[in-house]
């Protein structure tokens, strides 16, 4: 039976769908799996959006669509499967070469020698230069006057300046070949001691950038978070986050974060239907942009102290946390299949002729993944991408909500360990209290015991004083008494004779164990 195409379309039409709706949201209208349609799409060489285009497209900010290549033309065939795909091609696949963005190699100088240290001329945080169109306000970064400030500031009160991010400061600095402050830089400026400023090196990048003004910025660098450290652990905690910046992707992963990823490919490969952590709640598509995240993360938590274990927890010791990422969905009509459109005919078909039929179930929406991600750090906190500023842009921030995490998380786990601490001591105290509790009530029935023994060896002495007194000479009557006298030792627990005939009497023992029973002999002829 041959294969059939479960649609066909022309390279313009994916090329239009996929940078319009993405790669999942064509799956999901074609009924095709993510990721044999993935493959299909980028073995027909048709470009498709990087991570993060679709976040950035949402909040209005700069993207670049990359240029369909090939005859647009060409009648592409989609299948269920790529393996049906490759098998119903006549020639191997010829894609076309992939977009790629061209990289230029920054420029080193090793022919010269790095100028001396020097000294910058006091600056004022004033009012920045700003670019007002209608209610779009945008930056002016001057090159010169921007690397006098971040070197006297810290990056915090540079970003308020401006109203953007720290990260978006390190960004700036960045493109504009401008030096940043190293991590204890600031510490040793509180500290009084003596610091090195690198001079503002020659660049080709210009000296003028623009920006948009962001607003309100939440500051990534929050001393109060980190409260429960020491002041110098604080120090070196936010000048790491305010200075943290998004890693390059071309550099070398942090080892957990690669054997994590090329594990999860093995796994998402043997089982695409088992989706495991962070896959389980985004696009396969947005994994990279994750990945990149939690690879900046690692690089920047590891030298405080964290460690990051083969499952990409953070941990301080016996605590740690695994950062949460979820992707949001947008809902849009759903589409009918060939095969959901096959169906409802034959349902309409059935009512006609015979009056009824099985309805099939055809769901009214498709939740598409719209690449707006976000990341939860414990149980109370929530970072997302937003108007002001993407994950990428709140690195410190996260960073910072990691240390704060896995202290919410100690202190929760020392308060389990008190309570059950205290519950285990409460436990003890009641057991011990009634083992003593026991052990008087058996002392008191034994004490209780020997008091009404000692009371028979009374009342025996009382019977042969009374024998005595009214008759003492005569034979039977003193060998009664000597007998007597020994069965009231034997019943008085301060003598605790001990008898012929019925040994050592156990006082303690309660009276019906004491109780003398006759024997019984059994003679057979």
């Amino acid at each position: 039976m041959a294969i059939r195409p479960t649609v066909k379309l022309t390279r313009q039409q994916i090329y239009d769908e996929v940078w319009s709706s993405a790669v999942s949201g064509m799956a999901m209208k074609y009924n095709i799996p993510y990721s044999a349609m993935l493959k299909q799409i980028k073995d027909a060489g048709i470009p498709i959006p990087p991570p993060g285009y679709w976040t950035k497209k949402e909040f209005d900010k700069e993207t670049t669509i990359a240029e369909l290549t090939g005859d647009p033309k060409e009648i592409i065939s989609l299948y269920k499967t790529s393996a049906a795909a490759n098998k119903m091609r006549n020639t191997a696949p010829t894609p076309a070469e992939p977009v790629q963005e061209s990289k230029v190699p920054p420029k080193t100088n090793t022919s010269k020698k790095q100028a001396p240290p020097q000294k910058i001329e006091k600056v004022e945080l004033d009012e920045p230069e700003i670019i007002e169109w209608g209610s779009t306000k945008k930056n002016i970064y001057r090159r010169e006057v921007l690397y006098k400030e971040i070197w006297q500031y810290p990056v915090t009160e540079v970003a308020k300046k401006y109203a953007v991010s720290d990260s978006t400061i390190h960004k700036i600095c960045k493109s504009l070949d401008i030096p940043t402050p190293p991590v204890g830089y600031w510490a040793k400026i509180r500290a009084g001691q003596e610091v090195t400023i690198p001079p503002l090196p020659k660049s080709d990048k210009g000296d003028i950038k623009t920006g948009l003004r962001i607003g309100n910025v939440y500051s990534q660098t929050t001393p109060d978070q980190l409260g429960f450290m020491s002041e110098e652990d604080q120090t070196i905690i936010l000048a790491v986050a305010s200075q943290i910046v998004l890693a390059d992707k071309d550099k070398k992963q942090h080892p957990k974060v690669s054997a994590y990823q090329k594990q999860l490919r093995s796994q998402l490969k043997a089982k695409p239907e088992e989706l495991p952590y962070p896959a389980d709640s985004v696009a396969e598509e947005t994994l990279p942009r994750i990945f990149q995240i939690i690879d900046t993360l690692a690089k920047a938590a590891e030298p405080l102290g964290i460690v990051i274990d083969d499952q990409l927890h953070f941990s301080i010791g016996e605590d740690s946390i695994l950062l949460r990422f979820s992707e949001a969905t947008t809902e849009v009509r759903h589409e009918l299949t060939r095969e959901e459109k096959m169906a409802q005919l034959q349902y309409e078909d059935d009512m006609k002729r015979r009056g009824w039929g099985s309805k099939p179930h055809i769901r009214k929406y498709d939740y598409i993944y719209n690449g707006r991600i976000s990341v939860g750090i414990g149980d109370k906190r929530r970072i997302r991408d937003s108007k002001s500023g993407l994950l990428e842009d709140r690195l410190g921030e996260i960073l910072i909500a990691i240390f704060t995490g896995i202290n919410d998380i100690k202190i929760a786990r020392e308060e389990r360990e008190e309570a059950e601490h205290k519950r285990e001591e409460e436990r003890r105290r009641k057991e011990e209290f009634a083992k003593r509790y026991n052990e008087e009530v058996a002392k008191t029935i034994a004490l209780q015991n020997q008091a009404e023994d000692y009371a028979v060896a009374c009342k025996i002495r009382a019977l042969i004083a009374a024998v005595e007194a009214k008759d003492r000479d005569s034979q039977a009557t003193r060998e009664w008494i000597a007998w007597a006298t020994t069965k009231a030792d034997w019943f008085d627990p301060t003598v605790a004779a001990k008898d012929p005939f019925f040994g050592t009497r156990n006082h303690s023992e309660s009276k019906d164990k004491k109780q003398l029973t006759e024997k019984r002999s059994y003679y057979f002829w």
